[in-house]
C-alpha cells in the first residue's frame, strides 16, 4: 500500500528573541550622587560615595567635573572601595570642567567589606575654593550566592568510606569555591589523604591531597560547571589514612553555590515541533572563568542545546530533537558562570523555526 498523500501545506514559522545581560541578572540599577569641595579632604577617601549591597557587580559608570577643582598645582582623584580605592577609576585630573572619567567594570562582586564606592581626592596645594562632582553608576546584583560550613573530626571519618558533610546542595545548585581547612592534622603512622565531591564523582571538587602532619591549609575547591540533580544532594569527603589509625585531626569544610534560573525565552503553542534554531552571541559573556548556556523546557532544560559556550562570539545551532508540545511550551535558557568576578558584558540571540502539527495555511493541487 502506497503512502496516503495530503494537500495541506505549512509553511514554517521562525521566532526569536535578544537576551542581554541584564535580562539574565535581573535588572541594571541606577544611581548616582553630587560631591562637593566641602565634603571631601585631601587624601582621605569619602567613605560613602554611593552605597552598595552585596553582591552588586558594576557594569559601569563616570564622574562628570561640574565645576573644576583648583589647587595650586593638581587636583586628582580615585574612585574604588575600601579594598581598592582605584578599582574602578585611576588617578585622574579633575581640574577640567566637563570633564568625564569613566568607570572601567572589572565584574568585582561586592561584599560586606565593600559595602559602598569610595572617592579619594589629593590635593596639590593651597587652599581650593572651587569642585564639584557628579558620580553615576549602573550595577546589578548576582544571584544569591549561599556559603556553608561544617566542622568535621577524624571520629567521623572512616578510611575509604564517603562521608557525608550534611553541606547540601540543591537541584541545579552550582558550585563557585569552596575550600578544606585543617584545623588539626590528622596523624595516621604513615599518610592522610582526602577527596571532596560527592556520590556520583568523588573528587569533582579536590583531588586526593594530604591532611597529614604538616600539610599546606586551606586546600582549594575546584569549581566545575556541573549542575547539581537530585542525586548529588550534598558534598562527600572521602579520607584514607595508611598505617596505625590517628588519634587526631579535623576539618573545616566550607562551600559557596548559587542555583540557576530557568528562564522563558520564546512562547510555542500546542502541538509545535522545533525544526531548527541557533544561538548567536553577538557580544560575549565575561566572567572570570566561564560562562555557558542550556536551551531547553521546563520538562527538559537541556532538550534542545546542552551546555556550550557564550564566553566568545559565534554561533551554535540547536539540535531538532522532534518532541511535540502537548500544551503551550516556553523554550528556556538557563545561564551558568564560572570564576570569582561577575559578567560586565554580554548580548545574544536565540531563534528558532518550528511547525505545529495539524495546522496547513493552504493546500495545493
Amino acid at each position: 500500500m502506497g503512502i496516503k498523500l495530503k494537500a495541506g501545506r505549512q509553511a514554517p514559522i521562525v521566532a526569536y528573541v535578544d537576551i542581554s545581560l541584564d535580562q539574565l541578572v535581573g535588572k541594571f540599577i541606577a544611581d548616582g550622587d553630587l560631591i562637593q569641595l566641602g565634603a571631601l579632604t585631601s587624601t582621605v577617601a569619602l567613605a560613602t560615595a554611593i552605597k552598595l549591597p552585596v553582591g552588586a557587580v558594576v557594569v559601569g559608570g563616570s564622574a562628570t567635573v561640574e565645576q573644576a577643582f583648583n589647587s595650586t598645582s593638581t587636583d586628582v582623584i580615585t574612585i574604588g572601595d575600601a579594598t581598592t580605592a582605584d578599582r574602578y577609576v585611576a588617578s585622574t585630573s579633575v581640574r577640567t570642567a566637563g570633564a568625564i572619567l569613566p568607570f572601567v567594570p572589572t565584574g568585582f562582586i561586592h561584599t560586606a567589606s565593600e559595602p559602598a564606592l569610595k572617592i579619594t581626592w589629593t590635593s596639590g596645594g593651597g587652599t581650593p575654593t572651587t569642585g564639584r562632582i557628579r558620580l553615576a553608576i549602573s550595577y546589578y546584583v548576582v544571584a544569591d550566592i549561599v556559603t556553608k560550613t561544617v566542622n568535621v573530626g577524624y571520629a567521623a571519618l572512616t578510611s575509604g568510606v564517603a562521608y557525608d558533610t550534611g553541606l547540601t546542595l540543591p537541584v541545579n545548585s552550582v558550585v563557585l569555591s569552596g575550600s578544606i581547612a585543617i584545623n588539626t592534622a590528622f596523624n595516621s603512622a604513615t599518610s592522610d589523604v582526602i577527596v571532596a565531591g560527592d556520590v556520583t564523582t568523588p573528587n569533582r571538587y579536590v583531588a586526593s591531597t594530604n591532611i597529614h602532619t604538616g600539610a599546606a591549609t586551606p586546600i582549594a575547591f575546584v569549581p566545575t560547571d556541573f549542575v547539581d540533580t537530585a542525586t548529588e544532594s550534598s558534598i562527600k569527603v572521602t579520607w584514607t589514612g595508611v598505617g596505625a589509625a590517628p588519634s587526631a585531626g579535623s576539618l573545616a569544610i566550607s562551600v559557596s553555590y548559587y542555583v540557576l534560573q530557568t528562564l522563558p525565552a520564546i512562547m510555542l503553542p500546542a502541538n509545535a515541533v522545533v525544526l531548527s534554531g541557533a544561538v548567536t552571541v553577538q557580544t560575549a559573556l565575561n566572567s572570570g572563568t566561564s560562562d555557558a548556556l542550556v536551551v531547553g523546557d521546563s520538562a527538559s532544560p537541556a532538550r534542545y542545546k546542552s551546555s556550550f559556550s557564550i564566553a566568545s562570539t559565534g554561533h551554535t545551532p540547536l539540535v531538532a530533537t522532534g518532541y511535540v508540545n502537548t500544551a503551550e511550551t516556553a523554550i528556556t535558557v538557563q545561564w551558568n558562570r564560572q570564576g570569582t568576578t561577575a559578567p560586565t558584558a554580554g548580548q545574544m540571540r536565540l531563534h528558532v523555526k518550528y511547525q505545529v502539527e495539524g495546522r496547513e495555511q493552504f493546500t495545493q493541487d
